[in-house]
């Protein structure tokens, strides 16, 4: 954290002979209103470090080229999507990022951010689709199941 931010203590953590001191936040906490901003900063810099370049079009969006091999890093809060032309690249990056942050790796992609994805890796083809949404004129209505 950038600033020194200091915070009550918590019910219960009392040290004899100090009953009037505080604590000292050494890092952010979840459910602080600097969280997001903080670990996105972080994540930037680790992933610079890497080599991933953000696309002009979307800054939550970041590739890395290695040769003829390709990844790209796609962030959306506290989600995030690996895609590359290469398996091993992405192992390592996930090795790479859960040495560094708490990662739980849900595996292949099904669904993510309103959008269905398919893929039949033998035939090298990708389907998306978001037949959950529906267009009504100028609005999109979600279908409920």
């Amino acid at each position: 954290m950038e600033e020194e931010i200091y915070m009550k203590k918590p019910k219960g953590f009392m040290v004899k002979g100090k009953k009037k001191r505080v604590c000292k936040l050494k890092k952010s906490l979840y459910g602080f209103k600097k969280s997001p901003r903080m670990l996105y900063q972080k994540f930037d810099t680790f992933i610079w470090g890497l080599g991933f370049t953000k696309i002009k079009a979307d800054h939550d969006v970041c590739f890395k080229l290695i040769g003829d091999r390709v990844i790209y890093l796609v962030l959306y809060v506290d989600d995030m999507l690996l895609v590359g032309n290469d398996k091993e690249i992405i192992e390592d990056l996930k090795t790479q990022l859960s040495s560094k942050f708490d990662m739980k790796d849900i595996g292949a992609t099904n669904y993510i951010l309103g959008m269905e994805i398919k893929q039949d890796r033998a035939k090298r083809k990708l389907w998306l689709n978001q037949r959950r949404y529906v267009y009504c004129r100028d609005l999109i209505c979600r279908i409920v199941n």
